[in-house]
């Protein structure tokens, strides 16, 4: 779930386009977007896990993509620019309750309001 900050004067899809790409290699080109969560999404952090770079918490644009090139290679080794360290440790394909049985307890919410829209997504309901 690649996620990260708006550039100023940048828009929520053209920041999802450029996170996609910095953090797993894809481009917009090889995905489809199926739909865009129609509210801004926030988790508090706990007072003891607030730090200078993440503050408070998050509030969030999520886009549900589908990869649709089947020659598409994710990189999920690639470094970030800023910290000079890999985005990510590791990486799986899971189920939205496998990611909440796995995820830090203050995302719960808002990962299950990201399992509900893609639900509904499934069904035709989403936008």
């Amino acid at each position: 779930m690649p996620q990260g900050g708006l550039h100023v004067g940048e828009e929520p899809v053209e920041g999802a386009r450029r996170e996609l790409a910095e953090e797993t290699g894809l481009r917009w080109d090889q995905v489809r977007l199926l739909g865009e969560h129609p509210e801004w999404l926030a988790y508090e952090l706990d007072a003891d896990k607030r730090r200078p770079d993440t503050g408070r918490g998050q509030v969030q644009r999520w886009f549900n993509l589908r990869l649709d090139d089947p020659a598409a290679v994710i990189d999920f080794s690639r470094v970030d620019d800023r910290k000079g360290t890999r985005e990510f440790s590791a990486s799986a394909w899971m189920t939205f309750p496998e990611l909440l049985a796995k995820s830090a307890a203050f995302r719960h919410r808002v990962y299950q309001q990201l399992a509900d829209y893609a639900t509904d997504l499934d069904a035709g309901r989403g936008r």
